[in-house]
């Protein structure tokens, strides 16, 4: 494994940190479903706005589906046997990030239900794990994989106006062997989530480009970002926690994802939301 950059802030250990929620008042996920109990979702890789409109993108036995706020749980178009592991939004569009087979792959949609293939690195084996948008740019990362599919060297994607390309970083070589788990923004720039055993490792950059390591969050693998706020998983745990200021917990719940001061969890088949 790489070693990595100290970080500048003291490391924040996961009984700290839920400590300080508590002390703010812990929120049970109660939430209100937003899957019938007929359509149970095993998996769910992230939730985006577009519009007016909240998406959420899961897979049942049968395929992807794009479940709504209404419960609502559809089936999709154009994903075929896609590996997906993270949705988010930019430029009008939905993204969803993954692998074509063992391509690094990227789909695009303007409604969660019908999309379509918007890019991919033919050529290349690995993955994107995370995408996010910031400043009207969108960015996709992953990693290249090794034969025996453990990261080893970072890819990063930059949507613009004129469609994706891969582009050089600096400063994130020590993550090349590290999944990224997040990627957005908030108002001091973009903010990165890989994950090793200990932890998530956050990284800043004001271009995404450069990057500097920031704070290590230990035993917490950070799902995603939304205006300086967190969700994420504990790792030694099934507790669910959310940051910088306040923490949420459920016995057996999985992060989903975060939009403004809502959280979003995958909770015995179902989706189930709580107020951050």
């Amino acid at each position: 494994m790489p070693s990595y950059p100290p970080p500048p802030d003291k490391p924040l250990s996961r009984r700290l940190f839920v400590g300080a929620g508590a002390a703010l008042g812990v929120t049970a996920i109660a939430g209100t479903p937003t899957a019938t109990a007929a359509t149970r979702i095993d998996r769910a890789v992230g939730v985006a706005r577009l519009g007016d409109t909240v998406h959420i993108l899961g897979r049942t036995r049968g395929g992807w589906v794009r479940v709504g706020a209404d419960g609502s749980a559809r089936p999709t178009r154009g994903l075929g046997a896609a590996e997906l592991n993270s949705l988010s939004a930019a430029g009008g569009v939905l993204l969803a990030v993954g692998a074509d087979r063992t391509v690094p792959a990227v789909w695009e949609s303007t409604d969660g239900v019908s999309w379509r293939q918007a890019t991919r690195l033919d050529g290349v084996d690995g993955h994107l794990t995370a995408s996010g948008a910031y400043g009207g740019v969108a960015l996709a990362v992953g990693a290249q994989l090794t034969l025996e599919r453990a990261p080893r060297k970072r890819i990063v994607l930059r949507r613009t106006e004129r469609g994706w390309a891969t582009v050089p970083t600096r400063g994130l070589e020590y993550t090349d062997e590290f999944t990224a788990t997040a990627v957005g923004g908030d108002a001091s720039g973009w903010v990165l989530s890989t994950v090793d055993a200990s932890g998530s490792l956050l990284a800043r950059s004001a271009d995404g480009l450069g990057w500097t390591p920031d704070t290590r969050l230990v035993d917490t693998a950070v799902k995603s970002f939304d205006a300086g706020t967190w969700v994420a998983n504990a790792m030694a745990g099934s507790a669910g926690l959310t940051g910088p200021r306040r923490s949420l917990a459920r016995s057996g719940g999985q992060a989903v994802g975060l939009l403004d001061d809502r959280s979003y969890w995958l909770a015995d088949g179902r989706i189930v939301t709580a107020k951050v």
